[in-house]
């Protein structure tokens, strides 16, 4: 393509566009309040990959009767791997001197499978994009690259082959059409928000959303610069709306990839479509604008990084963030002037290199995961780490084994039926020490019956737990337990979606009352069971942040000598700034006063509004160890019953 080519080709709007989806993205992983829904971003820029991606493909196609292979990933690597490969090595460098042995084994495997572009894999095997683990994983965000690079991989060749079989737009046309869709019906389809977040084949629609535009326009079914001006403005103006609505009215609960996610899609597709004349175009064809998308690619492989390794580092100091997300603009500007952009004028042979190089980082992660395995002693937090695992293996130490069963863990003291049931999620599993001391010391015939994120109460959307709903009814009807004890994290399913309570012929999101729906199907339980006494315990605080003591501690400032002081301070943490627990605790409370009892264990584990950190085991449950020695809200549960015979 000659220079002259590539200026007609290149469009100021569509890099603004690109700085529209950054910023938000940037803006929402520092400050999630401040933009709300601006993850979009990341669907805006598959938006605009799919356009421009498609293009070059089908230029190449109509002018030279061929794809191009060689000429488009030797063009892809020379732009995405340098700026890559040295992420990957400051990352893997500052895991080294600052990483717990546990935490440099799991970025290891994170660097090699963002090296291989199979993050996205990895991640939705065991990560919540939207959950607290996610924001000290300096990796995290390569999901989205990994999606592009698997979309890279698969299109240019599809086309080729049809290309080469029939050498008629039409059947291009199909094969887009066919692919765009299928994708969006599958990213309907399917329950697990999780999977569906991360999986490719569910997400490839977004970028077929663009590469539609782009087919349209090369292939003369549709001239969107030919349509009148005030139309191109009303497009502008409204796929704006379109990304603001969903940037400010999406959070981290909607369900998300779905439905929703045709607002930033068609958004982004509208002012696309628009071309640089239509008013909104011309905003984003300002120079800062214009800026900002230039660097948007270093920007968005640095920016989280930094705020990863602030939270690891210094995560109690929030100040540090701006500090952080200035440092990440500087070093994206740096290496996009110094790095990416002379790499992306080099020959075809800077190519191997660049490939060879991110092999290299393959094998450098996967030598990370295995010694760090080992330990390293000689690193800076070596130490220091070693005092946390020990805290942390004391903390854990009470943990009993439970009988795992289609799923569901199950702790039983005697044979048969049993007179007390303890039945919910992970936060009932918590408590199983303190059960099992009081079992044995009062001879009450008790069984636990628990399944992490699963509800006592069938819900839809949840169907990992189909097993621990039958276990749970048939507990209730055929031991007929004179007692029943339900424990959740209440509050996190009450903001939950993507789930739905089941009122008859409706289905209702828990985030949209369904959770209060639900709530009125515990009452209806007790009442169906009236000779039962029904007991609900309520949560302990916690957040989605950080409430586990190895989490607030400041690495860059805790020397293994002031390890026990800093204890001590952690032994008094004022409520988490998240109430959602509470918020939880307050509607089981209402609905349940007078149906059940209700045991709380606020006054033992925060007495005068003070949580004890030392109480946990991570952010929201509470250690084994303290639950055995100091839980007796649970007592009460035991008190009148006979021992068994």
């Amino acid at each position: 393509m000659s220079a002259g080519e590539h200026k007609t080709l290149w469009r100021s709007d569509i890099t603004g566009l690109r700085a529209l989806a950054v910023i938000p993205v940037v803006l929402y992983h520092a400050y999630a309040s401040l933009v709300p829904g601006g993850f979009v971003g990341v669907d805006v820029f598959f938006v605009i990959s799919g356009y421009l991606i498609s293009g070059i493909i089908f230029r190449n196609l109509q002018k030279k009767n061929t794809v191009g292979y060689l000429d488009f990933y030797q063009k892809r690597i020379r732009r995405i791997f340098p700026n890559l490969i040295l992420l990957l090595v400051f990352v893997m460098t500052m895991g080294y001197f600052y990483m717990w042995d546990e935490e440099l084994r799991e970025l290891g495997k994170h660097v090699y499978s963002s090296a291989a572009f199979y993050q996205n894999f990895r991640l939705m095997a065991g990560l919540d994009y939207f959950g607290p683990d996610a924001r000290t994983m300096p990796l995290l965000h390569l999901w989205s690259l990994s999606i592009e690079e698997q979309f890279y991989l698969l299109f240019p060749v599809l086309c080729g082959l049809v290309w080469r079989i029939r050498r008629s737009e039409k059947a291009l046309g199909v094969l887009v059409v066919f692919i765009t869709a299928a994708s969006l019906l599958l990213c309907l389809s399917i329950k697990d928000q999780q999977v569906n977040f991360y999986l490719p084949f569910s997400r490839f629609w977004e970028l077929g959303a663009g590469i539609l535009l782009s087919y349209a326009e090369h292939f003369r079914y549709a001239s969107p610069r030919s349509w009148s001006l005030n139309f191109r403005h009303g497009l502008s103006i409204v796929g704006l709306m379109m990304l603001a609505a969903a940037m400010f009215g999406f959070d981290h609960d909607s369900v998300f990839p779905g439905v929703s996610t045709l607002l930033p899609v068609l958004g982004a597709v509208f002012l696309i479509a628009a071309h640089e004349d239509a008013c909104v175009n011309r905003v984003l064809s300002s120079r800062p604008l214009v800026f900002i998308g230039l660097i948007s690619y270093s920007l968005y492989l640095w920016h989280w990084p930094f705020l990863a390794f602030q939270r690891i580092l210094v995560p109690t100091w929030d100040w540090v963030i701006p500090v952080a997300l200035g440092l990440s603009v500087l070093v994206s500007v740096a290496v996009y002037y110094w790095v990416e952009n002379p790499c992306r004028r080099l020959g075809g042979k800077a190519a191997v290199v660049f490939l060879v190089g991110l092999v290299l980082c393959f094998g450098l992660g996967e030598y990370v995961k295995l010694r760090a395995h080992a330990g390293w002693g000689s690193r800076l937090e070596g130490q220091l780490s070693s005092l946390v695992e020990e805290k942390l293996k004391e903390l854990r130490s009470a943990q009993i084994h439970f009988d795992v069963i289609n799923g569901v863990s199950i702790y039983q003291n005697t044979a048969g039926t049993v007179d007390v049931l303890f039945v919910g999620d992970s936060h009932m599993g918590q408590y199983a020490p303190r059960i099992k001391k009081r079992a044995e010391e009062t001879g009450v015939k008790t069984r636990i019956l628990s399944r992490g994120a699963c509800m006592a109460i069938p819900l839809d959307g949840r169907p990992k737990c189909d097993s621990y709903y039958k276990a749970v009814a048939d507990a209730l009807n055929n031991d007929r337990p004179k007692r029943v004890v339900f424990a959740q994290i209440w509050g996190s399913y009450a903001r939950l979606g993507g789930v739905y309570a089941i009122d008859g012929d409706r289905r209702i999101e828990l985030k949209d009352g369904g959770f209060d729906i639900l709530l009125d199907q515990f009452v209806a339980l007790t009442e169906r069971y009236p000779e039962t006494e029904f007991f609900f315990v309520l949560d302990a605080p916690w957040d989605d942040l950080s409430y586990a003591f190895k989490n607030r501690l400041n690495r860059l400032t805790t020397k293994p000598e002031d390890f026990e002081r800093e204890l001590v301070r952690l032994g008094r943490v004022s409520f988490p700034e998240d109430d959602s627990w509470l918020k939880g605790n307050n509607a089981v409370e209402a609905k349940m006063r007078g149906h059940a009892h209700i045991l709380t264990p606020l006054p033992w584990v925060c007495p005068g509004d003070q949580c004890n950190l030392l109480a946990y085991m991570d952010d929201d449950h509470l250690a084994p160890s303290y639950t055995r020695d100091h839980a007796v809200w649970i007592d009460e549960v035991f008190e009148g019953l006979p021992a068994s015979k």
